[in-house]
């Protein structure tokens, strides 16, 4: 046996050293030391050959599975045979020294059969590699730290590729995403490119790419918006819209321009409609191109930009400031003289006549009651003229047009354009149309001229007012909406309830009040409830809850049904007669239904308040309700 130390050292014969010396090499090395020729001391021993051939399978095995430090498996027979018969020994031998390297001992004994009369295990070395040594050799310890650093840099780098990998191929979801024809939106497709950016990934890639010809694209349209509907180019701003709705571009920009293009169709439409010179005038200024030409301004059917509307309101703008500026320009040659022209009178009452056919509107009222006042000059001296030659024939067309004006402001109710062509008439017999307010409303309607021109002209004015506060109510609907019909019908005239009527107050009134639709189709009830319309085709609303209270027999009781979600219910055979109530309207009264007008289509019953309710409507976000006795005077469709 080997002589041991009390330091854990052991000798070993010379030759043995220079031996293990001798195999040491630029790494480290696990040495086995074994008997050999066996064959020969076989009678001498206990041991077997084939056992040592194991033992060489052991070291292999221990430096495949010792992969945190290069080592090598060296085979040495024992050169003393004699002295170490039976050995199998496992040494570790350290790197052969460079300079600055040393080693506190030529080769460390990991494993001596000599010494433990027993065979070394995979399991045995492998700890005393991992765990002995490193307290015995600095230059073990330093090389298995680096290892493990490796292998954690190395998990690390594999663990950050697979990292990257997943979120490369999330941004490209991403990407995809962004490239989607759906609400596509700018400021996510920059957040997700700066995200590829920070990921350092391929921006040659075909979807980035793809997104990156994207971005500049909805980065350019954008601006093209801004700029189009800063400057008011409607042209750029249609070719601009249209593109973004082609891409589904989703942005603020797109949308205010959106509202700015619809707003000006709206304005544009409701000053033809209205025949307003000054709206449209105040609508179409800085759209209007500076060449005059408008062959540009036009749609297809079909298309979401159509400018068709705009290019007749343009037209109509032209014209109609080109009807004004006559006007305006034969007035200044009838003022230029202190005693005027009759063919400057003869100009201007021309101009203004046309200008009265197209029945403009919105113009300045003082501008308008000067060009009366001119006019009435000019009538004057046509009246004096045929007063003088022919007085009864004057006289007889006055009493005429004076029967007129009477019959328009004595009517029930009153129609604005019978007054208004009353009026031109009394105009064109020089009376005095513009003293309006002058003389205070009489108890009675007066019969002369002179006395009903004043009159009706301030009931023309007055009326005229009101015309255009409704439509302005029918554009953005509130509660003073609700007033409407009654004030149109409590319209008095010289003491006298006359009421007013026109297209804007019948509007208004099928805004306000509702209506019940009923129909029978194949035993089949239909109830709708909604604003008033008299087309059968096209019946407004929605399913209306109702309780159906129908006789059939004098000698049956009566029956109640009810509808169901869809404003349906189903009519016994034999049904004579059916009375509707509202259940969810406790303002209202019954209403009784004939089956023969149900036969007939669509049949719309009026709604009546029931005179002992009372009702409350209230103001919402205004802490106050409009109490009425009897029912609601008018409703808003629900």
């Amino acid at each position: 046996p080997l002589p041991l130390h009390n330091d854990s050292r052991v000798d070993v014969p010379w030759v043995l050293g220079r031996a293990l010396k001798a195999l040491q090499g630029p790494t480290w090395r696990l040495l086995l030391e074994t008997c050999h020729h066996c064959d020969q001391h076989e009678m001498s021993t206990w041991h077997r050959p084939e056992e040592y051939e194991g033992a060489k399978d052991i070291v292999d095995e221990t430096v495949r599975h010792q992969k945190t430090v290069e080592l090598m498996s060296v085979h040495l027979p024992t050169p003393l045979l004699n002295q170490r018969l039976g050995a199998c020994e496992v040494f570790l031998l350290p790197p052969a020294k460079a300079e600055g390297q040393s080693h506190p001992a030529v080769a460390y004994l990991l494993h001596s059969k000599l010494i433990s009369r027993t065979w070394p295990t995979v399991k045995s070395l492998l700890w005393k590699l991992n765990h002995s040594m490193p307290s015995m050799d600095e230059a073990w310890r330093s090389a298995l730290c680096r290892d493990k650093v490796k292998r954690s840099f190395s998990q690390f780098m594999v663990v950050s590729k697979a990292k990257q990998k997943f979120k490369a191929a999330g941004l490209l979801s991403r990407v995809e995403a962004a490239l989607q024809k759906r609400r596509r939106s700018l400021s996510f497709l920059e957040e997700v490119l700066n995200a590829c950016r920070e990921q350092q990934m391929d921006m040659q890639e075909p979807r980035v790419a793809k997104a990156l010809d994207l971005y500049e694209r909805l980065k350019r349209l954008r601006k093209e918006l801004a700029v189009a509907r800063e400057q008011k180019q409607l042209l750029e701003l249609r070719d601009a819209l249209t593109s973004a709705e082609e891409l589904q571009f989703w942005d603020s920009e797109v949308v205010v321009a959106e509202t700015s293009f619809t707003a000006l169709l709206s304005e544009a439409q409701t000053a033809l409609q209205r025949r307003d010179v000054q709206r449209l005038q105040a609508t179409l200024e800085g759209w209007l191109p500076r060449d005059g030409t408008l062959e540009d301004w036009s749609g297809g059917d079909g298309e979401t930009y159509d400018l068709s509307l705009l290019k007749e309101a343009a037209g109509r703008h032209v014209e109609w400031q080109g009807l004004v500026s006559s006007v305006r320009s034969a007035y200044k040659q009838v003022m230029s003289r202190d005693v005027p022209e009759t063919s400057h009178l003869e100009a201007l009452r021309s101009t203004f006549q046309c200008c009265e056919a197209a029945k403009l509107r919105g113009l300045p009222a003082e501008e308008v009651d000067s060009w009366r006042h001119a006019l009435q000059i000019f009538y004057e001296r046509q009246v004096a003229q045929r007063r003088s030659s022919e007085p009864d024939v004057q006289r007889s067309q006055e009493d005429r047009v004076a029967a007129e004006l009477f019959k328009a402001l004595n009517a029930t109710p009153i129609r604005l354009e019978h007054l208004e062509g009353a009026l031109q008439m009394a105009e064109m017999e020089g009376a005095p149309i513009c003293k309006i307010g002058e003389e205070q409303e009489p108890w009675h309607l007066p019969r002369g001229l002179h006395r009903l021109a004043p009159l009706a002209a301030k009931h023309q004015r007055q009326l005229q007012k009101l015309r255009s506060r409704v439509e302005e109510l029918l554009m953005t609907p509130t509660l003073e909406l609700l007033d409407i019909p009654a004030e149109a019908d409590g319209y008095e005239v010289a003491g006298s309830r006359r009421g007013f009527s026109d297209p804007s107050i019948e509007a208004a009134r099928q805004v306000c009040e509702r209506g019940l639709s009923v129909r029978l189709q194949d035993r089949t009830l239909y109830m709708r409830l909604g604003p008033r319309n008299d087309r059968d085709r096209d019946v407004a609303g929605h399913p209306a809850s109702v309780l159906v209270t129908l006789r059939r027999d004098a000698t049956l009781p009566e029956e109640q049904l009810t509808t169901d979600s869809n404003g349906c219910c189903f009519l016994p055979e034999g049904t004579e007669g059916i009375r509707v109530t509202l259940p969810n309207e406790p303002g209202l009264l019954p209403m009784n239904v004939s089956m023969c007008l149900l036969r007939r289509g669509w049949h719309r019953e009026q709604l009546e308040n029931d005179p002992q309710m009372l009702r409350a409507l209230v103001l919402p976000g205004s802490g106050r309700c409009y109490l009425s006795l009897g029912g609601a005077r008018s409703h808003f469709p629900s």
